[in-house]
């Protein structure tokens, strides 16, 4: 697993990367170890004291913008033939 957060010109983006170690050659369905993992998240929200989110992969958003939750089932990555699974959270501060 992988945790990154970057600073860009148009704000911050944190990108989780869920990998299993043992299945790096595999296709098809996320392996079990991957999808323990997910499952672990079932309950994750991420709010943003100040600013807004952009743009999100794997959560939804609120309407105004400030709490993402995770819908990992609900966002079509189920189906993904990689062994991996990204799930990507973009925003802008306000200053």
């Amino acid at each position: 697993m992988t945790s990154v957060v970057r600073r860009g010109e148009n704000g911050w983006e944190w990108t989780l990367t869920l990998r299993d170690p043992s299945a790096l050659d595999a296709v098809g369905e996320p392996s079990a170890g991957v999808g323990s993992l997910l499952e672990g998240l079932d309950h994750l929200k991420v709010v943003l004291a100040s600013g807004r989110f952009d743009a999100a992969e794997g959560f939804s958003l609120s309407k105004d913008g400030r709490v993402a939750t995770f819908d990992y089932k609900e966002s079509g990555s189920r189906g993904s033939d990689q062994p991996a699974i990204t799930l990507k959270l973009s925003w802008t501060t306000f200053e």
